[in-house]
Formats: structure tokens, C-alpha cells, sequence
């Protein structure tokens, strides 16, 4: 199935820039690119990705360039966004989506020097990226029902944090 990459239409544009700008004021000195990455059919029509070795349709990834990537032109990283999804998704989807690959995007500040880095996972998801859209895929509502289970006298031992940015959340 062939793949190509565009860079993001305006209205796109301005969402990523949205984001950026309201929840990772740490990221605005950073060259931070976006892309779509559009899957199709050997015909040019639009095919939804098959699932990964994990199950899962991977609907955005960011990239870290090294330092003798920048020196050589690229930018502190790259976010590829699914176009196919993209399509289809509402613009809350899109602000999380965004958000969530942002999320992985940091900063490494040692007092002398300050250079892009790569965030993993604190969950399969951003404490951040739940306050700010609450539980808006199956990943995060599967924290999220996980999470009511435990019961309270549990969630103060292991998830209070977590907790409390759910309940922020559906407010």
C-alpha cells in the first residue's frame, strides 16, 4: 500500500499551531514540523492503514532529530499526523491528537545547555493530554474505566494524580 507525506492544510495548520501555542509554550523555540502521512490503495484512494504488530492503527508518531540531523537541516521534530483518521475525526480528536504527539515532543535542560528531546509514555496516553480532552479514545477510556474499578481507598495509594486529572476532565 503506497504512503506519502503532505504537509497539513491550513485549517490543520492552524490547530497544531493552536495547541502548540496554548498547552506547549516549552516547544515555540523549537522547529517543530507537521506532516500528514496519507495511506492508499494502488489506485490513489484513500485506505485505512492495517494494524500494527500490537493491534493498533497508529494515528500519529513524533520524532526527536539527533543533533547531526539539525546540523544537516532537519528540524528539532517531526509529527506525522494520519491523514485517513484526520478525515474523519472531530476537531476535539484532532486538538488530542495533536496534543498527544506534542506530549512526546520535550526539553532537556541541563543549566548549560538546552536541546529537543523524546517523552515516552507515562501511560498509554499524557496526564495532560486526559485534563485537557478527558478519556476521547479506546486507549484512554480503557484507563479510565480501569481506573474507577480500583475503588477509592486504592486510587489515593496508586492513581490519585491520575484520578484527579480524569474528574477534571468530565467537568
Amino acid at each position: 500500500m503506497p504512503k506519502r507525506y503532505m504537509p497539513l492544510d491550513e485549517e490543520a495548520q492552524a490547530i497544531a499551531d493552536e495547541v502548540l501555542q496554548a498547552h506547549h509554550g516549552d516547544l515555540v523555540d523549537f522547529d517543530v514540523v507537521f506532516r500528514f502521512v496519507v495511506n492508499e490503495d494502488a489506485k490513489g484512494r484513500l485506505k485505512y492503514p492495517k494494524p500494527n504488530k500490537h493491534g493498533v492503527v497508529v494515528l500519529g508518531r513524533a520524532k526527536c532529530y539527533s543533533a547531526a540531523d539539525r546540523s544537516a537541516g532537519c528540524p528539532d521534530f517531526l509529527i506525522t499526523l494520519l491523514y485517513n483518521f484526520w478525515q474523519q475525526a472531530t476537531d476535539e480528536q484532532r486538538r488530542a491528537l495533536v496534543d498527544h504527539e506534542l506530549c512526546h515532543c520535550g526539553v532537556d535542560d541541563d543549566g548549560d545547555n538546552v536541546k529537543p528531546m523524546s517523552v515516552p509514555h507515562e501511560f498509554e496516553g499524557f496526564l495532560e493530554e486526559l485534563q485537557r480532552h478527558g478519556p476521547w479514545d479506546h486507549k484512554l477510556r480503557q484507563v479510565d474505566d480501569q481506573l474507577r474499578l480500583w475503588g477509592e481507598q486504592e486510587m489515593e495509594r496508586k492513581g490519585q494524580r491520575l484520578m484527579e486529572a480524569l474528574d477534571e476532565a468530565t467537568v
